[in-house]
């Protein structure tokens, strides 16, 4: 998985050997680790929002399945939502974000 933010600073990569580890990439002046996220369990998406916010900057969206997605960016600690209750049948896997990046 290798995936470029809009803005072309960012590059995520995740090895297939390493699925719970994503690795988030500096690129603007020369190449470096920007963080380093590891999850407990595999990752199963994981998408740059198609706009970027001002005030935060890139927003990177991951889900592993089951009731939680992630979301990170560059300014601000990495946090959690909770998505409704399995018992109703829903698991977060894949990550789609709107063309213009609104909720």
């Amino acid at each position: 998985l290798a995936v470029w933010s809009p803005d072309g600073r960012y590059l995520l990569t995740r090895n297939d050997n390493m699925p719970c580890v994503l690795w988030v990439w500096d690129v603007t002046d020369a190449l470096g680790l920007c963080a380093l996220l590891v999850h407990v369990s595999p990752v199963r998406s994981a998408q740059w929002c198609p706009s970027s916010s001002d005030i935060h900057g890139p927003q990177l969206a991951i889900v592993k399945g089951g009731q939680r997605f992630f979301v990170w960016t560059p300014s601000a600690p990495p946090c959690w939502y909770d998505v409704p209750s399995a018992s109703q049948g829903f698991e977060a896997i894949r990550v789609r974000w709107a063309p213009d990046g609104d909720d």
